[in-house]
């Protein structure tokens, strides 16, 4: 292990050596550029400069892993291809890859690129050098930019002479503009706020208003580095862009053919509405579309209006082509628009099988068998109906000795409707790209324990689903129910419970066949925030709230004698918790580079009837979307060391109240099919009280940032598209139960017993989060 390294220095000095003699002579690979920036600049502000000159060097490099161009070395040693069609030639031309060669061009065009960049971002005048460096087989271009000081803005300005072909609209144009004073000058702002002016306009009828119609003039001719910025329309503007158009006609031809453009039927008025549906068109309700369709005639023309409108037939997932044509009248006083949507539906009925394999969040992977039937408009109203059949095996890896394996059989019912079902209130169409939708899902499922017991799962639920806009999805279920028991166990199983030494199997064996009534509200939000998101950014949070056992409270009879001091409903105890719930995620990408982050937390309250959450709502930790240094389910909670739980019979299978857990990891795409990752996982569960099977030990109290469990470790994904198919590999270097925690020294790779007990190997499809 200590000369790794070495070796891996060997294999690529001699595979460089190879490729070397294989390059023509005269020709090296272009080992790309780097970018130095000197001048006055924050280093926030130069790193961020200095990614975007580097993302404009041309041109692209070849793949590289460690700095060596590894499908280029494939290209020259796979050869020729004989035929044009094969393996050799798949390997050549598909993984393998043309060198890019050095051109002496290179260096010339790039420094007028960077220059570009600098002045883009307000440093005129600036200049940049670069030399080129050969080495071996490769030649890299180093750059170095000399910014000039940076332009800020001064003021800005509206020509209120020539925006008077605009009258009273003109006068709010200058609220909300992106350029303000003090600002440093940046051209893509620029851009941002021509597009802004057009996007205002149309918003107040002006349909052929496009950001071409405006010029932004910047004034540079004064001291201190400072600039005005003067918006004016530009003097050949389109008539027809200063014209305000009102809505005529909104027709509806809902069976149109792909591609079809021309209105070839007659059409009925809904006089309402306004709106014109096609004579013989029948299989749509006109709710569907004066639902969805934000018109309406004599109105000015919107573009939210229009946005809107064509996101709502999209969302209603009834169509497969949604097409929109205006066409303009003029009158002696008006402009007009008559609107035409064509509408071409997806096959109403669908029967589909699918075979997949799987790995969940709780550690367990398998396979499944679904069918699945479905109706995309049962009652004329674009509802959905759906129905499925769902069967597999579920495995947990790395316990298979344990009989941890699961056989599954469900049944689904799911309907959707594309409007809210509220009684006695009638609901407005606002203008907002989703389409509100009221859900009702019922389902039964059977869990097979091999060799040991089964559990029969019965739930329903009423959902409201809903978007505000692009950044806000809520999902409220008022009520759910969920009705659990067990039956069938095994004489072995009970056996094994009755003789076994730990105290807590027989715990979790009451929890079993203890039959669970669950009976609750939901309240799930979306939040992904405009104002955090760039092309290198990307932030999203969610939340969630559950409570359940409140409406079971008033309903339920009090507990007689015998039933434990259990409140039951049905003559079945139902559980009390309240559970809320955070998640943020994190990514900036550099280049090839992604840096992704993640913060899960979860607070559960058990109470009265519950001294834990139930098993469907618990916490656990460990696997291969949490902590990956620690098997599924094994970590926690608390202090409790996994030999503390008897493993014997039910396998890792930890479980709390309570979770803290952050993810860090770096991803950097070596190929369009390989990517490698570096990863940091941090947290815990934890029980809300210290009267469970757990003890004291597992109790979350002010000093739980001591019961925190660390892990690091690398991984491989293989990306194929539609599928990633993902490996890491992690150890453990806190383990909380220890009395000296941190076991970051105690690493042996070269030792077989410490790699038994510590390297994890996680094996999933898709990225953890």
């Amino acid at each position: 292990m200590k000369n790794l390294g070495l070796y891996i220095a060997l294999v690529l000095f001699l595979t460089g050596c190879s490729l070397s003699k294989k390059l023509p002579e005269g020709k090296t690979i272009y080992g790309g550029g780097s970018v130095q920036v000197e001048g006055e600049i924050s280093k926030k502000n130069k790193d961020n400069l200095v990614v975007g000159m580097e993302e404009v060097l041309a041109p692209r490099t070849n793949s590289m892993v460690l700095g060596f161009p590894y499908k280029v070395w494939l290209y020259y040693n796979i050869g020729e291809p004989k035929k044009p069609k094969g393996i050799r030639n798949f390997l050549r031309n598909k993984v393998g890859q043309k060198p890019v060669f050095y051109e002496a061009g290179y260096p010339k065009i790039n420094r007028s690129n960077l220059v570009n960049v600098a002045e883009n971002n307000g440093y005129f005048k600036s200049t940049a050098t670069s030399e080129s460096v050969t080495k071996k087989y490769k030649t890299k271009v180093e750059y170095e930019v000399s910014l000039a000081p940076q332009y800020f803005i001064k003021e800005t300005s509206i020509d209120t002479t020539g925006f008077e072909v605009f009258g009273k609209d003109a006068s709010a144009l200058g609220e909300g503009t992106i350029l303000k004073a003090g600002k440093p000058y940046n051209l893509n702002e620029l851009i941002a706020e021509r597009e802004r002016l057009s996007n205002a306009l149309q918003e107040k009828g002006y349909f052929y208003m496009s950001p071409s119609q405006f010029i932004l003039e910047v004034d540079t001719n004064l001291n201190a580095n400072l600039l005005t910025i003067k918006t004016k329309l530009s003097p050949d503007y389109s008539n027809a862009a200063v014209d305000k158009y009102y809505i005529r006609e909104i027709n509806v031809l809902s069976s149109a053919k792909q591609g079809e453009k021309e209105v070839k039927t007659t059409f009925r008025n809904l006089e309402r509405s306004g709106l014109a549906i096609a004579e013989n068109d029948k299989s749509y309700k006109p709710k569907v579309f004066t639902e969805s369709i934000i018109f309406r005639p004599g109105e000015l023309y919107s573009r939210s209006k229009q946005e809107a409108s064509l996101n709502r037939l999209s969302n209603l997932k009834n169509f497969q082509y949604i097409r929109n044509r205006y066409e303009p009248h003029r009158t002696a006083d008006s402009t007009y628009l008559d609107v035409n949507y064509f509408l071409t539906p997806l096959k109403k009925k669908s029967l589909k099988g699918q075979l997949s394999g799987l790995t969940k969040s709780n550690g367990l992977y398998g396979s499944e068998a679904n069918i699945s039937w479905q109706n995309r408009n049962i009652f004329h109203g674009a509802e959905i109906l759906k129905f499925e059949v769902n069967g597999g095996i579920d495995l947990q890896f790395g316990q298979i000795e344990y009989g941890n394996n699961y056989r599954r059989l469900s049944v689904a019912g799911d309907l959707t409707f594309p409007r809210f079902l509220i009684p006695f209130i009638k609901q407005r169409t606002k203008v907002s790209s989703g389409v509100p939708k009221t859900n009702i899902n019922i389902s039964y499922e059977i869990l097979r324990r091999k060799d040991f017991y089964t559990l029969t799962s019965s739930n329903a639920a009423f959902s409201y689903f809903w978007r505000k806009n692009s950044e806000y999805e809520h999902t409220l279920t008022p009520v759910y129910f969920s009705l659990i028991k067990a039956s069938n166990f095994s004489d072995e199983f009970l056996n094994q419970i009755f003789f076994s030494e730990n105290l807590s199997d027989l715990e979790r064996y009451f929890q079993i066949i203890e039959s669970k009534l669950l009976l609750g509200l939901e309240y799930k939000l979306s939040y992904t925030p405009k104002s955090l998101q760039s092309s290198r950014d990307r932030v999203s949070f969610n939340f969630g709230f559950d409570i359940s056992g409140n409406v079971a409270s008033l309903i339920a009879k009090k507990p007689e004698e015998g039933d434990g001091g259990y409140q039951q409903l049905f003559g079945v105890p139902y559980e009390q918790f309240v559970k809320l719930d955070f998640e943020g995620k994190y990514f900036k990408s550099i280049g090839k580079t992604t840096w992704a982050n993640r913060l899960y937390t979860g607070f559960g309250i058990p109470y009265k009837n519950s001294i834990m959450l139930p098993q469907t709502k618990q916490y656990f930790s460990g696997g291969s979307n949490g902590l990956r240094g620690f098997r599924g389910r094994s970590l926690g909670p608390g202090r409790i060391a996994p030999e503390d739980v008897s493993q014997e019979l039910f396998g890792a299978n930890s479980q709390g109240d309570i979770k803290l857990e952050l993810n860090s990891e770096l991803r950097f795409k070596a190929s369009n099919y390989i990517e490698l990752a570096g990863f940091v996982d941090m947290g815990n569960i934890w029980t809300y009280r210290d009267d469970t099977f757990y003890g004291e030990k597992a109790k979350f109290t002010a000093d739980f940032v001591k019961d925190l469990a660390v892990d690091m470790g690398v991984g491989l994904r293989l990306d194929f598209t539609y599928l990633v198919l993902r490996g890491d590999f992690a150890i453990p270097i806190r383990k909380p139960w220890l009395d000296d925690p941190w076991v970051l020294d105690q690493v042996s790779l070269d030792k077989k017993v410490w790699r038994q007990e510590n390297i994890i190997f996680n094996l999933a499809i898709a990225h953890p989060f």
